[in-house]
C-alpha cells in the first residue's frame, strides 16, 4: 500500500520528506502514510481526498483522534494535544506496576551501567525477563510524545545483546518514571510566533 500511493503522490507533485520516508509534502498539502493509514494536512484536504478517491478504495474518518498509539484531541483556541497515557497504562498492566514507588527522574545520575559478564547474562535469562521487549515499548513512546525520555532509553539500549539484572534494574526505574509522568503531552499551540527554546544543565550544577 505504501509503495502504491508513493508512487501515485510523486505524479501529483509530492515529495518525500528528508526527516520520514512516510511523510510527502506538496505547496498544497502534507500526508503522512503508514500501512493503510494516511493523515492529510493543509487547505486542500478535501479536494486531495476526492483525487485518492478515484484510484483507492479509502474511507474519510474526519479529525484524527487516534494514530499510531497516540491520542489527538483539539483545543478551543486552535491548538492540538497529543499523548500517550491509555499506551502506559498498558504498560503498567503488561509489567504489574500498579503499586509500584514512584521515581521522579528517568535515570539516576550517580548510576554507571556496564557491560554484563557471561555469568551475569546467563543469570539474567533465568528470569525469563524480555528486557529487549521493554526497552522497544519505550522507544515507541519516546519517538512519538516523549522526547524528553530518548536519552535514557539510548543508554539502556546499549545492552540490548547482553542485559543483566543491573539493566534491568535501571530499566525498572525507569519504568516507575513513565508510570509517574503518564500524563505529560505534547501541546501544540495555534500562536504563530512560535519560538523553539531548549534548556541544558550540562554541569548538574
Amino acid at each position: 500500500m505504501v509503495q502504491k500511493i508513493s508512487h501515485w503522490l510523486e505524479k501529483k507533485g509530492f515529495q518525500t520528506s528528508d526527516a520520514d520516508p512516510c511523510l510527502f509534502i506538496s505547496s498544497s498539502a502534507m500526508l503522512f502514510v503508514w500501512v493503510d493509514d494516511i493523515i492529510i494536512l493543509g487547505p486542500k484536504r478535501n479536494e486531495l481526498i476526492r483525487e485518492i478517491q478515484k484510484d483507492f478504495k479509502i474511507k474519510d474518518l474526519g479529525k484524527a483522534q487516534h494514530f499510531l498509539g497516540m491520542k489527538i484531541s483539539y483545543g478551543k483556541n486552535g491548538s492540538i494535544r497529543m499523548d500517550q497515557e491509555h499506551y502506559i497504562k498498558a504498560l503498567i498492566q503488561k509489567y504489574k506496576m500498579d503499586d509500584s514507588k514512584i521515581s521522579t527522574t528517568p535515570l539516576k545520575s550517580t548510576i554507571k551501567l556496564i557491560e554484563a559478564t557471561e555469568q551475569e547474562v546467563l543469570e539474567f535469562k533465568k528470569t525469563g525477563l524480555d528486557y529487549r521487549a521493554a526497552i522497544g515499548c519505550l522507544n515507541d513512546l519516546s519517538k512519538c510524545t516523549r522526547p524528553e525520555i530518548t536519552y535514557t532509553v539510548g543508554v539502556l539500549s546499549q545492552f540490548l545483546g547482553n542485559p543483566a539484572i543491573e539493566h534491568w534494574k535501571a530499566l525498572n526505574k525507569f519504568l516507575r518514571y513513565v508510570v509517574n509522568t503518564k500524563d505529560i503531552l505534547l501541546n501544540y499551540s495555534a500562536n504563530e510566533n512560535f519560538d523553539l527554546i531548549g534548556y541544558s544543565d550540562a554541569s548538574w550544577a
